[in-house]
């Protein structure tokens, strides 16, 4: 009875050995996987963190350079002003001594 019994016991207690190795195994891979996973997150959220930061500069530098080109505009139009200030200035100057040269 007990021998006979002992040898399907023992195939199936090896066949569970056998079956329990593999899954550690898995289990062993899977880890590893999910450590270098891990890794390559912490790689990609360095980058995204370096790209942000380029990015916060860009914007920082389109800032300034959109004042900066305000500020030109505006002195472009006040220029523009005074040039035309000065050339009614000098047309109305023209006319009185054309006055003055016919008097």
């Amino acid at each position: 009875g007990l021998d006979e019994d002992a040898g399907p016991l023992e195939a199936t207690i090896a066949s569970l050995k056998k079956e329990i190795g593999a899954k550690a195994a898995d289990c062993a891979q899977t880890q590893q996987r999910w450590v270098q996973k891990q890794a390559e997150l912490v790689a990609v959220e360095t980058s995204n963190g370096g790209v942000a930061d380029a990015m916060h500069e860009q914007r920082s530098r389109l800032a300034i350079l959109r004042q900066k080109q305000l500020r030109f505009a505006a002195e472009l139009e006040g220029e523009r002003k005074e040039r035309k200030a000065v050339e009614r200035a000098s047309e109305s100057q023209r006319l009185e001594m054309s006055k003055v040269n016919r008097a």
